[in-house]
């Protein structure tokens, strides 16, 4: 429960949690978090996590930086029973922190692993000088240690523009004067993508009331969403 959550609300969350909790025992089912639960738990077991590293000697963790601390307590004990684990993250793309996931764990592993390499992959393949420009500039500022990212590839399109928004009522003008100037260059809307950083933001995009009166909305999706889709917007 977030530390900004009222007191009142506390109050019904914990109500609903002990009601959840309450119906799965008397169900005699499992969510999720229960099956990672036990599996933790069951590893503190010596025999049977030997067991299970017998038959899952190398174990590949990707997008580390969305782990929660049940997560990697879960791979901290299967390493030290016998495998070899591989994790992959950015800190800078870490999107779920609601969910009790802390990107800052991928930075423990070699405090807590022995014999432990890390190798910085800085290299980007697939974007253009400029735009990869804006997002060091937007990496920096979810993480000011961040490693900058480079590439080799040919400068190609447009290049980005960056847009400073006081509050909501200043980006949603913003916004709408962006799509604007696509419209007048000639682009449709169902010819631009408007990609977010999370949900909220994509539904304050499209309730935005003075586009989707009497035409069609820019495509909308979020950055989780949109990870390995080609656009040609």
């Amino acid at each position: 429960i977030s530390k900004a959550t009222s007191d009142e609300h506390c109050d019904e969350i914990k109500n609903v949690i002990k009601k959840y909790h309450r119906y799965k025992t008397e169900h005699k089912i499992w969510d999720f978090e229960d099956v990672l639960f036990q599996f933790n738990k069951a590893l503190k077991d010596r025999k049977f996590a030997r067991r299970v590293t017998k038959r899952n000697k190398h174990i590949l963790m990707d997008e580390m930086q969305d782990a929660n601390k049940l997560q990697w307590s879960i791979l901290e004990r299967l390493a030290n029973a016998g495998s070899h684990l591989f994790v992959v993250g950015d800190t800078t793309q870490a999107i779920f922190r609601f969910r009790g996931a802390d990107p800052d764990l991928i930075h423990s592993v070699k405090k807590r692993l022995d014999d432990t390499r890390t190798y910085h992959a800085k290299t980007n393949y697939r974007s253009s000088a400029s735009l990869l420009a804006l997002t060091n500039v937007a990496r920096r500022l979810a993480a000011p240690n961040s490693k900058l990212l480079y590439t080799n590839n040919a400068e190609v399109g447009d290049k980005p523009i960056l847009l400073n928004a006081g509050d909501q009522k200043d980006l949603l003008i913003k916004f709408k004067s962006a799509i604007r100037l696509l419209n007048q260059k000639g682009f449709s809307n169902n010819s631009i993508l408007v990609i977010s950083r999370t949900n909220k933001l994509s539904d304050i995009f499209g309730n935005c009331s003075e586009l989707n009166r009497n035409e069609v909305m820019p495509k909308l999706s979020t950055m989780h969403k949109a990870k390995g889709i080609e656009s040609d917007a």
